[in-house]
């Protein structure tokens, strides 16, 4: 069965500023032939089978010009049976649900998708490879049993000279953009036909379409915002709301046409465009077109200021505003449609700063059960404020059922500010959300044009408007960690941000409008639990938008001011802090899973802290055990409070991993039974206004609840908890995920707040911690932290713990405002994912430059390395010396560059499912300014393997500076463009302090450059020679009766079955020549032999040296010695003990390694007597 879907081809209006425009979309031609179980009734397409599909005849073609494509379909979802149980399959495998509306093979499919955690929009294209999509949380999928417009747009984006293979996709519901997202990589071109309610899964599954689909919708180009909400409108089936469309007329354009001729001033010519989107936007034109006359002598003028004037004269009810930064126009009396800040010039860059729209809201209500969107569309009045200064005006909206909307405006400097607060006198009215502050800017072009998004560390997105913007996120979470964003280019930027000093929750979204930026801030309006209507804002909304030069660090600045003076986290104060936490500069993270594990623990601090000469900290995982009860209990295994004083006494602090937001289902030993979820648990759980609870799975045996902080058995359970673990002994108690997960509005009636509230999450966590907080009565010294950073939880905790602040495009934005007022301890380093080896000191040195605490690297993977050791360590006291900048200090503009460091691009260990790659220069840098002496320091670390080299752009400021280097020296920066040349993992720094200060500070330095790693190595028997030439071990650890020298040896007992084997990991230099000295002990009935292998990147066994063999079984220590060369190919060598299938021992000592010579051709001089290993 075959069929036509409707015309090929249709017209559709567009609203413009001069007009309609008709708009012509090329539909393909869909003639669709139906397999079995795929029917058509009234033109609606059902599936009855899985396997059922619409294929579009004619189709194996389409999209292969790499144009671009556009889907779009009305779709009606059935539920499937949801997912139950662990969410995992009897392999482990995560359980995926899929719907698919349309796919062409693998070139792309669009759809939708679920598991355990997750119901929401998907869509996928194959690269030939790998499916390029990364399963991200993304677009809510619409209610189940309704019709909604489901639309995909995918761009393939390839840049040749740039090596880039991009693929733009933007997903909307309904005509409004919801996500828009750039992935690496192009869609496969096949020739696969394109069939609607059929397609493959994230596991290369099938998968058909549970609900019926129809109004389908092709295109091989990608549409517009506006092209796609107005396909949209054509639904019969989803009654979409039309934007009002404002048609100019004739007489208007004209006289408008002719007033812009007139201008002779870009202030003028502004002046003009202005007043055509005024009327755009629903501004009376019939007042404007009488005006127009009068306004001609105004614009006629060269100079601003006599624009301003007689403007103003000529026209009382649109009046111009005027300063050294900005003019705005201003609509005084009675209006409509567009709100009275019709626009603002800004005289720097001499551009308008808003987009089609300026600072606008939007209000969901309840009006008797139905419900509603009110706008800033609606009429309204607008008068200066009188007895004010200048610049000053109050907005009334009257809006149905004397519901009131009042707004003040101000505009001050480069600064833009507005109010919003409601008058609801109806009990029948029940406000819902507020969405303000809503602001458009226009499209920034001059130059490359960046968003800023305070997410994690803080990341630039390169031109938003035309590529991808940021999810949606909610704050405060570690995903949006304050309440702003930017916008800039090479001109100037924009600021905007509500502001809001009392942290409610909010949900931001920023994305591309028809050629603008638009940034929304949604906030929930509070209602009491009876859910009765004439509620209002709990205080007035607020909006900020402020102009300025420069670049992301400026409008860091801009909020700087806002949250260090004003805000409810910073203006009480600082949290009190522990000066141990304050002045500890490393951290390693640390897990404990057996018993064996905590016994060796003190005994590994130990060691360390005696190599690191300095205190430092440990965050102990695993310390709880499972098997006593799940989250929340966290019960200590045997043998932690005596671990912990040991610990202690070896100059080394701790902190204890807890967390405070969730509650298992099954709590009880080993999650295997409800011990206190439904008792205590449940009650105090976030409930959703339909009733549901929030689910997290971190477990294959259950799901565990997100907890509300404002019910008090969960405060009091968190205290008790907090209590019972700092009485072990930790120094710090970590509370995992408040300040990095999502905050959540609550309608439970059962835990003493306002339902839909904004202000219950932080309300919440405030009563919790002041509670928790009085522990230090007991335990003066301590502190606490939490994952990520959110500003609005900085007055919670003494620190934050920013593991995932791994972006790529990532800056010091978070630091650029809070550098010097908390503390920051601890990065990703490959615990989930694995990247390069070079990342590790990319991340550890970008923890230096940006003040953070360095480390929370394991052990191991700081010991992977003898350099890793040797730049830790120097790290560490780099940032001692650094203190009274850091914890006292501000973060400084960072330099400009004559010729910029290369940029490196590595693979990053993430907490995501694969390591990510991440760009950034190969020397990094930093600026700080103490707060006591006013003194100033640049940081310079090379993070590359290599002498990398840079040109800077110095600019005097009337100080004195000292270059202070690793040689010991300590000169005068005297050239205007200073040329820098660091070798590998090198440091610089330059000050402004007093010359004996430099030289202090050059005398460190050059002391941190005579660090080796060999004592730490040999400390754990670990071979290595790279500074010293030398290396010796001795084994005398554990007593072993009979050792060749010293107290111990290594004993290697022999099993009659098989070959066993001993490994003494070795850190060697390619292409050098080794020699090694050992002793060696037989017993009569042992038989066996050592060797130097080495596994090549690829995994290729290579012996280097075999030795041991003829050493008599006589129960007698032999000394032995083997010379060696390696090659190009080292990468996992070791010197290896085996005792091949005997009932004796064989004993190891006094192991010594000597450097002897490069070999530069790489040539090894391998012995191959014995067998290989």
């Amino acid at each position: 069965m075959s069929f036509f879907l409707n015309d090929l081809q249709y017209l559709i209006s567009k609203i413009a500023v001069a007009g309609i425009f008709c708009l012509l979309f090329y539909v393909h031609a869909q003639e669709l032939s139906l397999s079995p179980g795929a029917v058509s009734l009234d033109g609606i397409l059902q599936f009855r089978k899985q396997d059922a599909y619409a294929e579009v005849l004619g189709s194996r073609n389409f999209g292969k010009d790499r144009r671009g494509i556009t889907v779009s379909a009305a779709v009606k979802m059935r539920q499937r049976s949801p997912i139950t149980g662990s969410g995992f399959d009897e392999d482990k495998q995560i359980i995926y649900q899929h719907d698919i509306i349309i796919a062409k093979g693998r070139d792309f499919v669009f759809g939708r998708r679920s598991d355990a955690w997750v119901d929401q929009l998907y869509c996928n294209f194959h690269d030939g490879n790998q499916w390029a999509v990364p399963l991200k949380k993304g677009v809510k999928t619409p209610p189940y049993g309704q019709w909604a417009i489901w639309s995909m747009t995918m761009e393939p984006r390839e840049v040749i000279a740039e090596g880039r293979r991009n693929t733009l996709i933007t997903l909307y519901l309904n005509g409004e953009q919801q996500l828009r997202m750039e992935v690496e990589g192009l869609p496969l071109c096949s020739e696969a036909p394109i069939r609607w309610g059929n397609g493959t899964g994230i596991q290369d599954e099938t998968w058909g379409l549970n609900g019926e689909i129809t109004e389908l919708q092709l295109f091989e180009r990608v549409l517009d915002d506006d092209e796609i909400m107005a396909l949209a409108q054509k639904s019969k089936l989803v009654k979409i709301s039309a934007p009002d469309i404002v048609v100019l007329s004739e007489p208007f354009l004209e006289a408008l046409a002719g007033l812009e001729q007139q201008a002779a001033s870009p202030l003028g010519r502004w002046a003009g465009k202005t007043l055509r989107r005024a009327a755009a936007n629903g501004y009376d034109q019939e007042k404007i077109l009488a005006v127009i006359p009068r306004l001609i002598p105004a614009l006629q003028q060269t100079d601003a200021g006599e624009v301003v004037r007689l403007w103003n004269l000529a026209c009382p009810f649109l009046q111009m505003f005027s300063n050294q930064q900005l003019t705005a126009l201003i609509a005084i009396g009675n209006g409509q449609g567009t709100v009275p800040l019709l626009g603002a010039f800004e005289h720097q860059s001499q551009r308008e700063v808003f987009g089609q729209k300026t600072i606008f809201w939007e209000l969901d209500a309840l009006f008797a059960a139905e419900k509603r969107k009110l706008t800033s569309a609606a009429s309204w009045t607008c008068s200066p404020d009188k007895g004010a200064v200048a610049g000053h005006w109050t907005i009334t909206w009257e809006l149905p059922e004397k519901l009131r909307a009042v707004s003040r405006l101000k505009i001050a400097a480069a600064r833009i500010e507005m109010d919003l607060e409601f008058y609801n006198p109806s009990p029948d009215i029940r406000l819902e959300n507020v969405s303000f502050p809503l602001v458009r800017l226009g499209h920034k072009q001059q130059g490359t044009d960046y968003l800023v998004h305070p997410a994690q560390s803080g990341v630039l997105y390169r031109h938003p408007v035309s590529t991808e913007t940021p999810r949606p996120a909610w704050y405060p979470s570690g995903f949006l960690n304050m309440q702003f964003g930017a916008y800039y280019d090479d001109l100037s930027g924009v600021y905007v941000s509500p502001e809001d000093v009392h942290a409610g929750i909010k949900e931001y979204i920023v994305r591309a409008r028809s050629g603008d930026l638009e940034f929304c801030w949604n906030q929930a309006v509070p209602y009491d639990i009876q859910g009765n209507g004439g509620n209002a804002l709990q205080a007035p909304c607020s909006a900020a938008v402020e102009l300025f030069s420069g670049n992301w660090y400026d409008a860091a600045l801009c909020y700087k001011r806002f949250a260090r003076s004003r805000s409810s986290w910073c203006a009480p104060g600082k949290l009190p802090t522990p000066t141990w936490f304050e002045e500890i500069t490393l951290w390693f993270s640390h897990w404990t899973f057996t018993q064996e594990d905590i016994h060796k623990m003190p005994g590994i601090m130990r060691k360390l802290r005696e190599y690191f000469a300095m205190p430092f900290a440990v965050h102990w995982y695993r310390w709880y055990d499972p098997m006593k009860g799940g989250f929340p209990h966290f019960m200590p295994k045997e043998g932690i409070a005596e671990a912990l004083q040991l610990i202690r006494q070896a100059g080394v602090r701790s902190k204890a991993y807890i967390d405070t937001r969730l509650w298992s289902e099954l709590d009880g030993p080993g999650r295997e039974s409800d011990m206190e979820f439904s008792l205590i648990g449940r009650p105090c759980a976030v409930i959703n206004a339909d009733g549901s609870l929030n689910y997290e799975r971190y477990s294959k045996k259950c799901r565990e609840v997100v907890m509300c902080p404002a019910a008090a058995a969960w405060q009091q359970k968190m205290f008790d908890v907090t209590e019972r673990t700092a009485a072990l002994g930790f120094d710090m108690i970590y509370h995992d995920q408040v300040s990095a997960s999502r905050p959540f509005l609550c309608y439970s009636k059962e835990h003493g707040h306002a339902l839909n509230s904004p202000a219950v999450w932080g309300a919440g966590y405030d009563a919790m911690f002041q509670k928790i907080h009085s522990l230090s009565e007991r335990y003066p010294e301590l502190c606490h932290n939490t994952e990520d950073a959110a500003d609005a939880h900085m007055r919670l905790f003494n620190g934050f713990m920013p593991w995932r602040w791994t972006n790529d495009g990532q800056i010091p934005l978070f630091v650029a405002v809070y550098g010097g007022y908390t503390q920051f301890s601890g990065r990703e380093y490959d615990h989930t994912t694995k990247g390069d080896p070079g990342s590790f000191f990319v991340k550890a040195a970008g923890q230096l430059v940006n003040a953070e605490q360095i480390g929370w690297f394991t052990v191991g993977q700081m010991m992977s390395s003898p350099e890793r050791i040797v730049f830790a360590k120097q790290l560490a006291h780099l940032r001692k010396m650094l203190l009274p900048f850091f914890n006292q200090g501000d973060m400084l503009k960072p330099l400009d560059f004559v010729r910029a460091p290369e940029m490196q691009t590595l693979l990053w260990g993430v907490s995501g499912n694969k390591p990510r790659p991440v760009t950034l220069p190969e020397i990094l840098h930093s600026i700080w300014q103490s707060g006591g002496s006013g003194s100033k320091v640049v940081v310079w670390v090379n993070t590359a393997a290599k002498t990398a080299t840079a040109q800077v752009q110095w600019k005097e400021d009337g100080s004195t500076w000292y270059r202070c280097r690793m040689d010991g020296t300590a000169v005068k920066l005297q050239e205007p463009s200073p040329e820098l040349q660091l070798p590998a993992y090198a440091f610089e720094l330059w000050c402004n302090a007093p010359s004996d200060t430099a030289r202090s500070m050059a005398q460190e330095l050059e002391r941190l450059a005579g660090f080796s790693a060999e004592e730490l190595l040999q400390e754990f028997n670990i071979l290595s020679c790279s500074r010293y030439g030398k290396s010796i071990l001795h084994f005398d650890e554990e007593a072993v009766s009979g050792a060749y020298r010293g107290n111990g040896c290594i004993v290697l007992a022999g099993n009659a079955e098989k070959t066993i084997h001993h490994k003494i990991k070795t850190y060697l230099e390619k292409n050098t020549r080794y020699r090694l000295r050992m002793a060696v002990r037989k017993e009569p009935s042992s038989k066996g032999y050592l060797s130097v292998a080495n596994y090549s990147p690829e995994g290729t066994l290579k012996v280097y040296a075999v030795g041991g063999n003829d050493v008599p079984a006589d129960n007698q220590w032999h000394e032995i010695e083997m010379g060696f060369s390696t090659d190009p190919n080292l990468n996992n060598c070791g010197l290896y003990l085996y005792n091949v299938k005997s009932e004796g021992k064989i004993f190891l000592d006094e192991v010594s390694l000597e450097k002897l010579a490069e070999t530069p051709n790489g040539d090894s001089a391998s012995r191959k007597e014995g067998n290989e290993p």
